[in-house]
């Protein structure tokens, strides 16, 4: 997800004034991270506050602000469970030996 939110922020950057085929290249990167973005607010907060997360995400700054905030509480409950977090995340195979 990390990615795909970095493609979307640099894309524009190195591309200067978006032409429509840039659009047509962001747009499912967009899609792919309001829909991982909605999966992961459902699973740490529940239906009510992961709508509120979601809608805020296609609000540019607001949108990663809403990120972070979802980023911060997957870490604290992955933290809780023992696991190791570091700058690109947990280790997958930490957590999938662990299962």
């Amino acid at each position: 997800m990390l990615l795909l939110i970095l493609s979307a922020i640099s894309l524009p950057i190195f591309l200067g004034d978006i032409t429509p085929n840039a659009q047509l290249v962001l747009l499912p990167l967009q899609i792919a991270i309001l829909i991982l973005m909605a999966r992961l607010c459902f699973k740490l907060y529940g239906a009510a506050a992961a709508l509120l997360l979601t809608i805020l995400t296609v609000i540019p700054v607001i949108g990663l602000l809403a990120l972070l905030v979802a980023n911060a509480k997957a870490n604290k409950v992955i933290k809780s469970k023992g696991f190791s977090v570091g700058l690109l995340g947990a280790n997958t195979k930490a957590i999938a030996n662990s299962l």
